[in-house]
């Protein structure tokens, strides 16, 4: 029976393993088959949720700014 997998969480849990990867190398200096490597996935499920390294970026960059902003939301 196949596993059935939450693209929304595995997206999530994608974006913080990348975003721990960015923190340590720095954006500009992350390979992107070392980052897939470090993340513990294949580079076909890799490209099944992004279709470049930007859009992880993108994506990595717009979950944190949620968060920040949720957090900011909730002090005040």
């Amino acid at each position: 029976m196949p596993i059935i997998i939450n693209k929304e969480e595995k997206v999530k849990l994608i974006c913080k393993k990348a975003f721990d990867e960015f923190s340590k190398f720095g954006i500009k200096n992350i390979l992107l088959n070392q980052m897939i490597l470090n993340i513990g996935i294949s580079k076909g499920q890799f490209y099944h949720y992004f279709k470049t390294k930007e859009d992880l970026i993108f994506e990595v960059m717009s979950h944190k700014t949620l968060e920040m902003f949720n957090q900011c939301e909730e002090n005040l």
